[in-house]
């Protein structure tokens, strides 16, 4: 499928999932699921539709444990290192 295909889908997806509220998507259940699966506005996968609703779940748990969903995500940027300053690598490199 390509990105093309889903980004001409993206108002029925907006509307289909609560206009990507994670905290509304997360409590989709079966009948949300089945009311998506006739949407033909949509790609209509049970498993990509379940996994986006596990996904709204899990990142309602990293908000929780974080803070923020950027919180999260910003402890993960490398330290800068300044001008003649050699940084170390506290990861090996992977080829």
């Amino acid at each position: 499928m390509s990105w093309l295909t889903i980004l001409n889908k993206r108002e029925a997806f907006r509307r289909a999932f609560a206009d990507f509220d994670m905290d509304k998507v997360a409590e989709f259940g079966d009948s949300d699921i089945k009311r998506l699966l006739l949407d033909a506005g949509i790609v209509r996968h049970r498993g990509k539709i379940a996994s986006t609703i596990n996904d709204a779940k899990r990142a309602q748990e990293m908000r929780q444990e974080f803070g923020t969903l950027v919180s999260y995500f910003w402890q993960f940027e490398p330290e800068v290192a300044t001008p003649g300053q050699v940084k170390s690598r506290t990861r090996p490199c992977r080829r």
